[in-house]
């Protein structure tokens, strides 16, 4: 199983795989990414990835677990190798964001110095044209699974990251080029939040050993408590 980041994924899977005709019960584990099905042994085991997939996750049958298991490995580490490459390239694009944006709360003279320099209007659009490759390089991961799942009225992590990235960069879109439809007062840019909160979570997600998206702290703590708990456990009768 690949593409769960929180217990509500975990739901909907088990109730995509309980929709399939002879499936009895259906149990996922979020952080070993494994489902197990009680069903008839004649059951196509296709209906079953096929189901998980219109849920919007990807599935696949284990014939071999030791295969599998390596197959996995390599999957994620490769995911990890992007997502790096994806961090560098968001902190290089955000940072002069955040600075432009952010510098005089720091430094109250920076604000006057961008006016005086290349001015107000010339650092919104700057901000706009780094943020967008912002949001269509590195934030592209989770606009890719987020609103898939949001128009599926699935939402998970990815949907809130998606959102909100997407909520701060229209409304500063708005600011920059049609300032007219705002009220006054209003208008103001948010670009350095959209950008950086791009960059938090791909920092977030390589900081989690997970996949090429937002996991989520679920998915985080069940992974660390498989790797930490014991191997057996013995059960006395009452």
């Amino acid at each position: 199983m690949a593409g769960m980041t929180c217990a509500s994924c975990v739901r909907h899977v088990e109730n995509a795989l309980s929709t399939v005709p002879g499936v009895q019960s259906a149990s996922v584990n979020l952080a070993t990414e494994r489902a197990q099905v009680r069903a008839p042994l004649d059951l196509d085991s296709t209906l079953l990835t096929q189901a998980v997939v219109r849920a919007g996750y990807e599935a696949q049958v284990v014939s071999n677990p030791q295969q599998s298991s390596n197959t996995e490995a390599a999957r994620r580490q490769a995911d990890r190798l992007e997502l790096k490459r994806d961090l560098l390239l968001a902190v290089l694009l955000a940072l002069p964001v955040f600075i432009l944006e952010m510098g005089a709360h720091a430094i109250p003279a920076f604000h006057h110095f961008v006016a005086e320099t290349i001015g107000m209007q010339n650092s919104w659009y700057l901000q706009f044209v780094l943020t967008s490759a912002v949001l269509a390089g590195p934030g592209r991961r989770f606009f890719v699974k987020g609103i898939p799942a949001l128009l599926r009225l699935t939402p998970d992590m990815n949907s809130l990251v998606a959102v909100g990235t997407t909520a701060a960069y229209l409304f500063s879109v708005v600011a920059t080029f049609v300032p007219a439809w705002l009220p006054s007062g209003t208008v103001n840019v948010y670009y350095e939040a959209a950008a950086v909160i791009v960059a938090w979570c791909c920092l977030d997600v390589i900081w989690r050993p997970g996949q090429g998206q937002y996991i989520g702290s679920d998915q985080a703590a069940g992974r660390t408590a498989g790797k930490n708990g014991p191997g057996t456990a013995r059960c006395r009768g009452e």
